[in-house]
């Protein structure tokens, strides 16, 4: 039964997760659950594909024949070769209306080693029958048609998926739907050739895929400026793309003629190569002029990555837009993959620890692997006709290890450093200082511990005279700190809607402040979630501040500010207490608070000092011995409050100390909890 029960309950926290999403998200994760669904119907459907009897070519849905296929093809064995203009129209007298009814019956009707009769139309009328055996699928045209691209489909979706449970914004969304229709753009080419099960998916997922990518451009890594005054210009690019969607599932077959079908398609691809060099050419103006160091480091790493990815495909689409229709390989889906491990890592970066140095780590091992695979394969076969038999010799293999243990420490150090200045904001040495910093200052809730921290790291390269102004909700505005111990301190509050705070907020990397007073100073913003929680001000030095500084300044400045607006608030609510309990306690009236056991859990100074007690005497025992002298029926009025749930008031007399006596009202009322259960009771003593 216990096993049932911890299925139950998962099953119930699941169901609540789900209606807890918003409908875009649940619209997502639709997407999701569907595309991996059909990444499944597509394996089983290829597995039947590829024990069908195999007759030298494939065909679109319409029956036109595909630009697939190697030169050991029966299609190119025949002295006139059949071009891609054929179209398959019957077999031995059958009639073949789709690549789906040509595929049923070759898997129902005939088997290997047979042969038939195919004929072919031409755009002219002219028919052509041309007699091919029926063979097994080419294994090695198996795994390049369909295995390659299907697994890079797989890895594209776990990548959207992870990101759309990683993160909830719209350019994750986006990427998320990009993952979706890209897999099935690539997993669904070698069922588009051969049992056409899900050709209309082929169609929508690649006619999507340039108006996303756009979209993508636009909002990421950091959204046009112009696009938040009119943020619906981010959708027109799917005005093109539906038209195309509708224009491609009409012409999939035979509407209005067979080969109409090739013209929409061309169209779709040159979509599709727009939103590439679209989205290169945005990453590029970011990388370029970008707002702050973080959006040029990202657009430097999706631009890299995207190149790598779309290169290949922008070639295979232009080919097919201005040139003879070229086969697709599936060596070009493989570089995708680049595109989406950026993108991947420019949205994650900032929600992952260390995944900096983890990235860099990893591309390093990586790279230094294939070299050294690379290298013992080279070396093998240059030796290869030199030593003969003698290169599988232990001797040999041992000589190599050794040589590969002595260099690799070094080339590992080389690559590394290669590595890091290309993912590393700044200088390995300041990347490390600054995680060393975040490691000392992450666990401190206290501001001033943390600010002299900072201080010093700054101190150690040479920055000094730094002042930290943070918003204050006391004040409404931003207060000054120190971060040295011996520097001065400052007075001071700037106003929101002040001139010189609005220009900071209008900055995301470090600058230099052109206004009075501060003209020549540097000034570092800190934005966090919320907006400006505060800046670090520099004040004009003899030696002016290099590049160099600026950009290590703005990356310990994004790096520290989550936990400045910690300690930020964690220093404003112990504040916003001490008032508090100041207040509480200095008040004219005695209060006094019980638990629902009648143990007295608060007590303030007006109460100690009317009823001649200390709280440390009282606190945590039973009030009847305390505060039955202020009246004799107060254990039954305090059960009348609780039982009735309402305030019950009383007038009485205090004995004081000088036998006089103190009249008073008496106050007795229930303490509720956020549930509107009772809690216990609260008692106030006001001198009348």
């Amino acid at each position: 039964m216990k096993p049932l029960t911890n299925i139950k309950t998962k099953l119930t926290e699941l169901t609540d997760q789900l209606r807890a999403l918003s409908p875009g998200r649940r619209a997502l994760l639709l997407l999701l659950l569907t595309s991996w669904v059909l990444m499944l119907v597509l394996y089983v459907v290829a597995w039947q594909e590829y024990h069908t009897p195999f007759p030298g070519f494939t065909v679109e849905p319409n029956g036109l024949l595909t630009p697939f296929g190697r030169s050991c093809w029966a299609r190119y064995q025949l002295e006139e070769p059949l071009q891609i203009l054929h179209r398959l129209v019957s077999v031995d007298g059958i009639p073949i209306p789709s690549n789906r009814a040509l595929f049923h019956l070759l898997r129902d009707e005939y088997a290997v080693g047979e042969e038939a009769f195919f004929t072919f139309e031409l755009p002219d009328g002219t028919e052509r029958t041309v007699l091919f055996p029926l063979v097994p699928w080419p294994a090695l045209d198996f795994i390049e048609i369909f295995l390659v691209p299907y697994l890079v489909g797989l890895i594209l979706l776990g990548l959207g998926t992870w990101v759309f449970w990683s993160r909830d914004d719209t350019a994750s969304a986006i990427f998320t739907v990009f993952s979706c229709t890209l897999t099935l753009s690539l997993s669904t080419i070698y069922d588009l050739t051969g049992s056409g099960l899900l050709p209309h998916i082929w169609i929508a997922a690649i006619s999507l895929n340039g108006a996303i990518i756009i979209q993508l451009g636009l909002l990421f890594p950091l959204p046009l400026r112009w696009l938040h005054e009119r943020p619906k210009i981010q959708y027109l690019p799917y005005i093109p793309a539906l038209l195309l969607l509708i224009a491609g599932e009409l012409t999939l077959y035979t509407w209005p003629t067979p080969w109409t079908m090739v013209t929409v398609w061309r169209l779709i691809y040159a979509l599709n190569i727009a939103g590439i060099f679209f989205f290169l050419a945005l990453q590029w103006r970011r990388m370029r002029h970008p707002p702050s160091i973080t959006t040029r480091r990202q657009s430097r790493i999706i631009l890299m990555g995207a190149a790598i990815a779309f290169g290949p495909g922008a070639f295979w689409f232009l080919t097919n837009l201005v040139g003879s229709p070229a086969a697709f390989s599936g060596i070009f889906s493989a570089p995708v993959l680049f595109f989406p491990l950026a993108t991947a890592y420019a949205i994650l970066r900032h929600r992952l620890t260390a995944v900096d140095r983890l990235l860099s780590r990893g591309v390093t091992y990586g790279s230094l692997s294939l070299v050294i695979v690379a290298a013992f394969f080279e070396l093998t076969h240059i030796l290869a006709n030199a030593l003969g038999e003698y290169l599988t010799n232990p001797f040999f293999l041992s000589v190599f290890v050794m040589l590969l243990v002595l260099i690799f420490n070094p080339l590992r150090v080389l690559v590394q450093r290669l590595i890091d200045s290309f993912f590393l904001r700044t200088k390995p040495e300041e990347h490390h200082s600054i995680r060393v910093l975040n490691q000392k200052i992450a666990p401190l809730l206290e501001l001033a511990p943390i600010l002299t921290t900072i201080g010093r790291q700054l101190a150690e390269h040479q920055i000094t005279h730094a002042t930290l102004w943070l918003y204050n909700e006391v004040a409404r505005g931003y207060t000054p700190y120190v971060l040295e111990e011996e520097q001065p301190a400052t007075a001071g509050l700037w106003r929101k809607d002040h001139g010189l705070v609005r220009t900071i907020e209008s900055y995301q990397t470090a600058f230099f402040i052109q206004q009075a007073p501060y003209n020549g100073s540097v000034c570092v913003p800190l934005h966090y979630h919320q907006g400006l929680i505060g800046w670090f001000l520099l004040l004009e030095r003899q030696t002016p501040y290099s590049a160099a500084e600026l950009e290590y300044l703005t990356a310990l400045a994004e790096s520290c500010t989550p936990t400045l607006d910690r300690a930020r608030r964690y220093t404003y609510q112990r504040e916003r207490a001490m008032l508090l309990t100041a207040a509480f306690s200095n008040i004219p009236c005695g209060v006094i608070t019980l638990d629902r056991q009648g143990k007295i859990i608060v007590i303030n100074t007006t109460a100690e000092k009317l009823l001649n007690i200390t709280a440390s005497e009282v606190l945590g025992e039973y009030y009847l011995p305390t505060l039955t002298p202020l009246h004799s029926s107060l254990n039954q009025q305090l059960k009348i409050a609780q039982a009735e749930n309402r305030p019950v008031r009383l007038e009485t007399r205090l004995l004081l100390a000088d036998q006089e006596t103190l009249p008073l009202h008496l106050h007795i009322s229930p303490l509720y909890n956020n549930s509107g259960e009772i809690k216990g009771n609260t008692i106030t003593l006001a001198p009348i």
